[in-house]
């Protein structure tokens, strides 16, 4: 987090994993926000001391079991939530078709369901702010800022 004189902002980093043309998404489950929503394959809160990178790398091995070199992460997008100070930071990993990976859901507490789709294809109940970061990333926009999240008016 981030101390402010009014407040603290939350620091978020999330991997759009992509095989194939197809990306993984993940149902948040028991998690106390957006729970029934889908996510992006990886996704989780920075610790103190660690930068955005490490961080990714973490949360990949933490949530799938993947094992992935912080070079092999390309920066694509940070969302400024302006009500919720929170901050998202996205970063892609690009899985080659001869690349072997061993995705395994190893927060099944959390993480109800796994699901590979094309990105034109999102299910509605998407996270709206990873629905942006993918618009984001088509576009090529580094930087966006949001005011509100579900549920605001």
């Amino acid at each position: 987090m981030i101390d402010l004189e009014d407040g603290k902002f939350k620091i978020t980093v999330s991997i759009i994993l992509l095989k194939e043309n197809k990306l993984l998404l993940q149902l948040r489950d028991n998690t106390g926000y957006l729970d029934g929503f889908y996510d992006l394959g990886v996704s989780g809160h920075v610790n103190s001391n660690e930068n955005f990178k490490k961080a990714a790398v973490r949360e990949a091995s933490e949530e799938l079991g993947l094992k992935i070199s912080p070079e092999k992460l390309v920066y694509v997008t940070l969302i400024q939530n302006i009500r919720d100070n929170y901050i998202y930071i996205y970063f892609l990993y690009n899985i080659s078709k001869n690349e072997e990976i061993n995705i395994k859901n190893n927060e099944p507490n959390q993480i109800k369901d796994l699901l590979w789709v094309k990105p034109s294809s999102l299910p509605e109940n998407s996270l709206p702010h990873n629905i942006i970061a993918l618009k984001n990333y088509e576009s090529n926009i580094l930087y966006d800022i949001i005011y509100d999240e579900i549920g605001d008016d």
